[in-house]
């Protein structure tokens, strides 16, 4: 047994650790794969259930803000996904090659970006959720030009406490 398991069965010794390099690959991914999938399930049916509810208790407005919203979620589910699938290759490659300080340095890594991106994200969303919500009223009142301008300073403006 290496170091990295021998660690891994130190902190979870009611647990059986499993080398998914090692014995039939199908039954492996099947058990790995569960759980995931339950996630997401309770994941689609958190957002239908969401959905009805503001649909039929909070109003019109609310509904389409929860419809446009999604796709935003989504994007950044998908940016945060690919990242974390990259960096378990990369993992995985390291583990199965045995290189134990590689695994460590790659998860080290992986967990600082993970905080660092968390942070900008953010700062970026909250700083951007004045300006793209009074972009978003100005474009439902139909308000344009110069009075579109004004109308997301404004906002901006009264928002912020000015």
């Amino acid at each position: 047994m290496n170091s990295i398991s021998a660690r891994f069965k130190g902190r979870m010794s009611a647990k059986k650790d499993v080398d998914m390099t090692e014995g039939n690959i199908l039954s492996h991914i099947i058990k790995f794969s569960i759980p995931l999938l339950l996630g997401n399930l309770f994941q689609q049916l958190y957002n239908t259930v969401d959905t009805w509810v503001v649909g039929n208790y909070v109003g019109d407005d609310a509904f389409a803000a929860v419809g446009n919203i999604g796709p935003i979620i989504n994007l950044l589910i998908g940016l945060f996904l690919g990242l974390s699938t990259g960096a378990s290759v990369v993992i995985s490659q390291y583990y199965g090659a045995k290189d134990e300080k590689h695994v460590q340095d790659t998860v080290h890594t992986a967990i600082a970006m993970t905080l660092i991106l968390s942070v900008v994200f953010a700062v970026v969303g909250i700083a951007l959720t004045l300006p793209i919500a009074s972009a978003a009223i100005c474009a439902a009142l139909g308000l344009t030009g110069l009075a579109g301008g004004a109308a997301v300073a404004g906002c901006c403006a009264n928002m912020v406490g000015f």
